[in-house]
């Protein structure tokens, strides 16, 4: 794992071992706890764990989806964004730019 990626003490860290970081994990139930109805989405790939895992987001519990564009890869689907948006009831696509500074996010 880069620097850059490593959880800080206290972090929250769960392993998936399928596709979707939702199947086998406490995802949900850890998200529900905490009041979140948006996920932010980074990763491999597109169109494959970042699909799968927006795909149980949206049918679990209706969450808001938000792709980052500079921080998922797609190798099979080229129009993976078109994809998302319409979908997974007009998920957004954002450029990490667009996100909040780390300073200003109170960490779980």
């Amino acid at each position: 794992m880069i620097e850059e990626l490593r959880p800080v003490a206290g972090e929250l860290v769960l392993e998936k071992h399928f596709y979707s970081g939702f199947q086998g994990t406490e995802l949900d139930t850890l998200l529900r706890v905490k009041g979140c109805d948006t996920v932010y989405l980074v990763g491999l790939d597109a169109d494959i764990c970042v699909r799968h895992t927006a795909a149980d987001a949206f049918y679990r519990g209706g969450y808001g989806i938000v792709v980052v564009r500079d921080a998922v890869a797609a190798r099979i689907d080229g129009n993976w964004e078109e994809y998302f948006r319409r979908v997974y009831g007009g998920a957004r696509i954002v450029e990490s730019s667009e996100l909040v500074p780390e300073e200003h996010l109170e960490r779980a």
